[in-house]
Parts: C-alpha cells; structure tokens; sequence
C-alpha cells in the first residue's frame, strides 16, 4: 500500500510539473493565438489565417483516429506523449526560422504545412495524455491537477513575457514576437524530459484479438478503425453522450474564437512594441483566474462551468465589438482583456469536458470515446472555422465575431440540458 502511494504522489507531482511545461509552452506559442497574429503579422493573406485553425483540427482528427487504436493497442503512453510534443516543437521551429522569409505565398503554405503537423502532434499526445492521466491520477485529484498545472503556469508566462519586455528588446516589434515563439519551443521539448519520468505500469500486449475481443485476427488499422465505428455507434446510445457532444459543438464558439480574435487584434497592432506579450500576459492571467474560480465550480457541478464558460466569452466578444464600433477604444490593453476572458473561458470549456469524458469512461473505452467526440466536433469545427475564415476574408474579422457571440449565447443555454444525475455521478474505474 506505502508503494502504491508513492507512486501516485510520485506520479502526480511528475504529470503536475509536466503539464506546467506544456501549458507554458502552449502560452508562448499558441496556435491559437501567437501563430495568427504572427501569420498576420508578416502580411501573409489573411484568408489562409482563418484557415489555419481548420487544417490543425483536420489533422487532428486524422491523428486521433489513428492513434487511437495504437495506444488503446499497448506500448507506454508517456513515450506517445513526448513524441507528439517533440514534433509539435520541431513544427515551430520550421514556422520561427521561416518568418525571416516575407514572401507572403510561401509564407502561407509553410504555415500552413506547420498547422498540419501541430494537428497531428496534439492528435497523438493528446489522446496518449488523457489515457495516461486518468490510468495514474485517482479521479478526486484529477481537478486539482489540471487547476494547478494551469496556475502556475499562467504566472511563469506573465514573468516571462514581461522579461522580454525588458532583455529582449528589438526596434523591429516582429522579432520580439519570435522570440517569445522561441522560448515556447523551448519549454516544450523540456517537457517531454519530465513526462519521460512518470511511473508507468507497461499495459498488457492485446495479441491476437478480433474487434470483438476474442481470440483469432490479429489486429489491424483497419480492424481497430471498425472498432472505433462501433464504439462511436454505442457512445451515442447514451443520452448522457449525446447531449454532451450537442455541448461540444456549440462549445466550437469558445475554442474557436482566439484565432478570430487574435486576427481582429493584428490589423491593428501587429506592429506595435509588446503587443504580443501584453496579450500573453493577458492570456495568462485569465488561466490564473480560471484556476482558482473553475476549480470550486467544477468541484461543486461541471454543469455550472460548462454554462458559465460560454456565457464569458460572449462578454469578450462584446468586448471586440465595442473596439470595432468605437476606433477610439482600439487601445493593446482593452484587446488585453478581450484575451483575458476568452482566455478564462476557453479554461473552463476545455477542462470540464475533458474531465466529464475521462470521469465517465472506464479505462477501456477511454481512448476510443475521447476519439468519437474528437471526432464529432472537429469535423463540424473544420465546416464552421472555414466559414468564418472565409467571411472574414470577404468582409471584415469582425463579422465572424458576432456570429461567434451568437454561438456563445445559444451554448450557454444548451448546457443546462445536461444531465445533472450524470454530471454528479462517481467516476468509473
């Protein structure tokens, strides 16, 4: 029993300074908000930064499907996630060394290229960490996990970010956004040598087994790929399963929005001195927040975030709208808070669903109905992302913002659907 603790406590503390890593990592060089304010930044069409988003949850939902037969198949899901981590930082550095070109046609198929593997990295880690960290982490620890990780990560950022202010100073604004860039790629490779050192029982080789379980076929792509079909078809069985994933989707609108956003913020200060980190520091604070006030919600019902977190990000969107109606109020810190609170609410969107579907998952669907949903709202989220992409390119990047704010208002509503019985329900084995 004195083992098996430490090894929780062990393997806590190793997946909490992992995820500080990751998650610092992510601040710095977010694909969802440093990568098309950059792509912006160096006049590359605006068309295509719409459509970076898109090709990431494309690729991404190529790599869950993928991937999740091989980590449900066996083999140690912490190497799983260093390997995808390590890939989305070799992707960054490709889009960090190519910025120094300003032709703007090869600069907008190299990011998009960029945005092709970054999906592919986070489809693989991403469902390899999930498995990991509800097979390691006891279900009453998991929340305080996430929230911590987020915290303190939030406060490395700002420190961060405001240091650049200060040691990294250039006359050209664009190379201070690079090095921030950069710093992300650095924290991200560090965290595949934390990951590395969790305590991971090896799971057991499934042989030869149809799809079914039994003995005969060895498996394949192929067969795990109808498996993964037929758990999608007894997934949404469940009323539970079905509303949820009706939440996802609308939950588009809060997971969706920083690229917009951060497009919107570009055409008016991308070239204005520390720009980008007023919006790290900004983005980072709203995670230290959320660390602090989503934990006691999600502990009290993850029903409560998940109508809360849209209700906010329809505030930042008002927020944008005001700056697009009134000039004078298009200031780099009244966008600060525009990112702050998508920022907060994206937390609390993202956290609780993930943590509904590891909670009520047993360990071994896990991997295959964290895909099914992947699934469902990435390839509704691929449609609306183009959409709005390309309606911001026909017309302004403020339009996608209100039928972003639209979307908030319905979500918000929705979630109360859910049920509450399933919500507040003990988490599985």
């Amino acid at each position: 029993m004195a083992s098996i603790d430490r090894d929780e406590n062990w393997n806590f503390s190793t997946l909490l300074g992992q995820g500080i890593f990751v998650s610092l990592a992510y601040r710095l060089s977010s694909p969802k908000l440093v990568l098309p304010f950059l792509y912006t930044a160096l006049g590359a069409p605006v068309v295509f930064a719409g459509l970076l988003l898109p090709v990431v949850q494309i690729s991404r939902l190529i790599s869950q499907l993928a991937s999740a037969p091989v980590v449900s198949g066996g083999g140690l899901r912490k190497f799983y996630v260093a390997l995808g981590t390590v890939i989305l930082a070799a992707a960054l550095g490709v889009a960090g060394l190519a910025s120094n070109d300003p032709r703007a046609a090869w600069l907008a198929v190299l990011f998009l290229l960029v945005a092709t593997i970054i999906g592919i990295a986070q489809g693989l880690s991403g469902i390899a960490f999930w498995d990991l960290f509800g097979r390691v982490v006891p279900s009453h620890r998991q929340s305080t996990l996430i929230y911590s990780q987020a915290a303190v990560s939030g406060v490395l950022a700002i420190l961060i970010a405001l240091g650049s202010r200060h040691f990294l100073f250039h006359d050209d604004a664009l190379h201070e956004h690079l090095e921030l860039l950069w710093l992300g790629i650095g924290v991200a490779v560090l965290s595949c040598v934390v990951v590395a050192l969790v305590r991971e029982t090896r799971p057991e080789a499934p042989g030869k087994k149809t799809t079914d379980g039994k003995s005969g076929e060895k498996r394949s792509f192929r067969t795990e790929i109808m498996k993964l079909r037929d758990s999608a078809r007894t997934a949404l069985e469940h009323a539970w399963f079905r509303r949820f994933n009706v939440v996802r989707i609308l939950f588009l609108s809060v997971q969706l929005a920083m690229p917009f956003y951060a497009v919107h913020a570009a055409g008016h200060h991308a070239h204005s001195h520390h720009s980008m980190s007023t919006f790290v520091i900004a983005s980072s604070t709203g995670v230290i927040a959320g660390s602090f006030i989503w934990h006691r919600i999600v502990h009290r019902s993850l029903q409560s975030a998940m109508v809360l977190a849209p209700a906010i990000a329809c505030a930042a969107g008002s927020v944008a709208i005001v700056m697009e109606v009134i000039p004078e109020f298009r200031g780099v810190l009244l966008y600060g808070l525009t990112f702050m609170l998508l920022a907060f609410a994206a937390q609390g969107a993202s956290s609780s669903g993930s943590l509904y579907l590891v909670r009520f998952t047993t360990r071994e669907n896990r991997p295959d109905y964290l895909a099914v949903s992947n699934f469902l709202a990435g390839a509704i989220g691929v449609a609306v992302a183009f959409v709005f992409g390309t309606l911001a390119h026909l017309q302004s990047a403020v339009w996608p913002i209100w039928c972003i704010v639209a979307m908030n208002i319905v979500a918000s509503v929705y979630a109360m659907r859910l049920d509450k019985s399933q919500l507040h329900a003990p988490a599985p084995a």
